[in-house]
């Protein structure tokens, strides 16, 4: 796919991108992906993973981030062990793409309501840790 300045502004491109895009002189998506892989330059990929996700239909973007995703969860349930959260984005995305939206959207919704119930309950452990009691103050506003 080839594009234009127009379009890099057109979809909101920052100005650093498009100056790098104009600079290379190419205005092919799949060489200019391969130009930043080869930079090796932490900016200059994240321009090509911008590009990358608009120029994709919904359902490809979907599929790159799974993969992309796949790619490094080992990594970090390595550092973050028990912690499935990534995992099940992952397989809600992978659902979503064979249910159809409304089903994966569903169990989506209900596992994320119960990561956050879990992460309040997590908080509010902790606030408890600090203030085995009402502080004073509220005491006086619920009162």
């Amino acid at each position: 796919m080839l594009i234009t300045q127009e379009w890099l502004k057109g979809h909101k491109a920052c100005q650093t991108g498009i100056d790098w895009v104009v600079d290379t002189g190419e205005w092919d998506v799949k060489k200019l992906v391969k130009l930043a892989i080869k930079s090796d330059q932490k900016e200059i990929l994240k321009y090509a993973n911008w590009g990358i996700v608009r120029c994709l239909n919904k359902e490809k973007c979907i599929k790159y981030a799974i993969y992309s995703a796949k790619l490094v969860v080992g990594f970090y349930e390595k550092y973050k062990t028990g912690d499935q959260r990534p995992r099940r984005a992952i397989n809600a995305a992978q659902n979503y793409l064979k249910l159809g939206n409304k089903a994966a959207a569903d169990a989506a919704d209900a596992a994320d309501a119960a990561d956050r119930k879990k992460t309040l309950k997590k908080c509010a452990d902790i606030v408890r840790g600090f203030y085995p009691h009402a502080p004073e103050a509220l005491k006086q506003r619920e009162g």
